[in-house]
């Protein structure tokens, strides 16, 4: 019998356009719902800052005045003397290790009149428009300092040969601490930015990187010996990154946090599932149950029953939800609770 009445409601409910055509979205949701680790690699709460927030999607670029934009790259450096890694020029008594990592010493038996330089580049190729921002991390491990002072500089080499000083340590007779070199083009002080004849305001990334072609990594370190004793500084050199936030980014774009939205499309069906299968349980349970008592009592209890629902019908359910929301609290229970209290007078009638 029951195989009766499930047949007699699909052949009534499969001729409804209306009814299809919700059924085929709420398909195509749980779908998209249970299968949202499979089409993005990309967490939406943990992954942030993967390009410059509030990115274009990566398809704009088969637009002629978007072709140019900078998806999200890492230029890395290796502790290594090839190509992937460094070139270097030495002078005064610096020794260099070739072996990986890279460390250099610098030895001074009569720290009086000595000083040195060691002088590590490497070349990469930018052929985008300018970013809006980059990122440096490398690290520095001091395994020797001892009457010596050192300063250590960044540079960027643009193919117009112009230098521009990034960073700095500053002279220093103690290892570096932190012992890394962690730059953020947006936190440039004002004092590199005015040597590079730029106001506060003006943004460092587009005015260093305005051009294509190939630029150069220039990591300088001064050496200088202090006098009436053995001068000693060794430093190993750790795997530099340049990292190059896109402009634009995968299927959406990126919010203002840099995170995939994407990404959060796909999970947040999940939310959205939840919350309208548990909120409509809510109101049909609800509306059945006062229809059924309406009809089944009658009279008196039907005609206040119906009255209570005209009442809610005309009241505005939006207005009404964000008052609650704000009153009961935004979780996300407190949601489906109120949308289900609010939905069930149309079950009701």
């Amino acid at each position: 019998m029951s195989r009766v009445r499930l047949h007699e409601f699909w052949s009534a409910y499969k001729n409804s356009k209306l009814g299809i055509s919700g059924l085929v979205i709420l398909i195509f949701f749980v779908i998209v719902a249970f299968t949202a680790p499979l089409l993005t690699p990309y967490d939406p709460m943990q992954d942030k800052f993967l390009a410059e927030g509030s990115a274009l999607p990566a398809w704009f670029k088969i637009f002629p005045q978007y072709s140019g934009l900078p998806e999200t790259m890492d230029f890395t450096v290796q502790s290594e003397v090839n190509g992937a890694g460094w070139s270097f020029k030495l002078e005064g008594p610096i020794i260099l290790n070739m072996q990986a990592p890279l460390t250099f010493t610098f030895k001074a038996a009569d720290g009086v009149g000595f000083s040195g330089v060691a002088e590590f580049a490497h070349r990469f190729d930018y052929e985008y428009s300018p970013p809006y921002s980059f990122r440096v991390n490398m690290s520095l491990q001091f395994l020797d300092i001892n009457n010596a002072t050192y300063s250590a500089e960044l540079y960027i080499l643009t193919p117009e040969s112009d230098s521009f000083l990034v960073w700095s340590s500053g002279p220093s007779r103690r290892p570096l601490e932190p012992p890394n070199i962690s730059l953020d083009s947006k936190g440039i002080p004002f004092e590199l930015k005015s040597r590079m004849g730029l106001e506060w305001h003006r943004n460092v990334a587009e005015h260093i990187f305005s051009k294509r072609g190939p630029y150069t990594m220039i990591l300088r370190f001064r050496v200088d010996g202090d006098p009436g004793g053995p001068s000693i500084l060794s430093v190993t050199l750790g795997r530099l990154v340049l990292h190059v936030p896109g402009r634009v980014h995968g299927v959406l774009g990126t919010d203002h946090l840099g995170s995939d939205l994407f990404s959060q499309l796909l999970y947040g069906s999940r939310i959205s599932l939840m919350i309208g299968v548990s909120a409509a349980f809510i109101s049909v349970i609800i509306g059945l149950l006062c229809g059924l008592i309406a009809g089944y009592y009658g009279r008196i209890i039907d005609e206040a029953a119906m009255r209570l629902v005209d009442v809610l019908l005309v009241l505005p359910g939006l207005p009404m939800l964000m008052i609650l929301s704000s009153l009961f609290g935004r979780s996300i229970w407190n949601i489906v609770f109120l949308l289900g209290v609010l939905s069930w007078p149309g079950f009701a009638r």
